[in-house]
């Protein structure tokens, strides 16, 4: 998984990806919105036709990729809660 250090640059990317999956017909609909965040703050947003399992589910409705990407990373700041945040391991 990719994280980039703002929502909005992770956003961007998850837009530009869905996109080109899209077109190459990886998925086969913009559907699901997923996103991650680690403990450092870095993000990970993810728009594909499936629910992934190792990310936190924003929605499950149709995704307009022509909103823009801060409406979209607004979207999921909303709704973030800290506890979903991905935590570091220890072998404590």
């Amino acid at each position: 998984m990719q994280y980039y250090t703002t929502l909005t640059l992770a956003t961007s990317k998850a837009i530009e990806t869905a996109n080109i999956d899209l077109e190459n017909l990886y998925i086969t609909a913009k559907t699901h919105l997923m996103a991650q965040r680690r403990n450092d703050g870095a993000w990970h947003v993810r728009i594909s036709d499936a629910f992934d399992s190792n990310m936190t589910n924003i929605s499950d409705l149709p995704i307009d990729l022509n909103s823009s990407q801060n409406h979209i990373a607004e979207l999921i700041a909303g709704c973030w809660d800290d506890a979903w945040d991905e935590k570091e391991l220890t072998n404590d």
